[in-house]
């Protein structure tokens, strides 16, 4: 996906002005996010929206793994694409400046080890994404030539990453962990908010996971129990007796 703008077709009064952004952001991209549950495409439509309005020519998604480190978990553009998956290790100031909830702007790419091998002739822009104050990632966008001045465009990204990093939040929440790792957190926070008594607290948890799995499947088959017995190794009537107990069908 190429995202420059002469690639897009578009006018240059398109790209905006340093006092129109932030009408744009909520009146153009944030109803396009608010749309969308995939982490990857609110990535792609944040740097569709800085290629429309800012002269953007591709980017990135950065993450932040459990050790503080970062990787490329999309890029978007021409060359950009090929980045997935690399780590990145920048400068420590760089560093402390988006944990600090700043943007910061890589004026060369030229000694970057990553992005070095892409593009040299144009600089990077990485705007901070927190939620509850703490560094998920980043999200980067690059030109080749400077259509505001640096302050500008820094404040723009920041704006950017402030209505991008909630939706991204919710949408990823859960991502990366597994299945049993997803339970053992929310039966935590079920069991935090209860007062522990004697009861058949295991045959309710039990049976809560059980409806939730049974209707998914069913969602993800189409309503057809035969498959959706296949799926959960069960036969037949006993789906049929499970459907009826929880309330799926008469």
């Amino acid at each position: 996906m190429a995202l420059s703008t002469r690639d897009k077709g578009m006018e240059p009064s398109k790209v905006a002005s340093p006092q129109a952004f932030p009408t744009l952001l909520l009146e153009e991209f944030l109803p396009l996010i608010q749309r969308e549950s995939d982490p990857q495409k609110l990535c792609e439509e944040a740097i569709g929206f800085l290629t429309r309005r800012l002269g953007a020519e591709g980017g990135v998604w950065l993450s932040v793994d459990s050790r503080g480190g970062f990787f490329i978990k999309g890029g978007f553009g021409k060359g950009f694409e090929g980045l997935r998956g690399f780590p990145w290790d920048p400068h420590e100031e760089v560093k402390l400046d988006l944990y600090k909830g700043k943007a910061v702007t890589l004026q060369s790419l030229n000694f970057d080890p990553v992005f070095s091998k892409i593009r040299k002739d144009g600089f990077l822009t990485l705007a901070p994404l927190l939620t509850a104050g703490h560094l998920r990632g980043a999200l980067g966008a690059f030109h080749s030539e400077p259509v505001w001045p640096s302050e500008h465009l820094q404040e723009a990204m920041v704006w950017i990453g402030r209505v991008l990093a909630p939706a991204l939040a919710l949408c990823s929440l859960w991502e990366d962990l597994g299945i049993d790792e997803i339970l053992e957190r929310k039966i935590e926070q079920a069991l935090g908010n209860l007062s522990i008594k004697e009861g058949n607290l295991l045959k309710e948890i039990t049976e809560i996971v059980e409806r939730s799995l049974i209707g998914c499947v069913m969602k993800k088959v189409g309503n057809v129990q035969s498959a959706a017995a296949r799926l959960l190794g069960i036969n037949r009537n006993t789906l049929r007796k499970k459907l009826r107990d929880y309330g799926f069908i008469p």
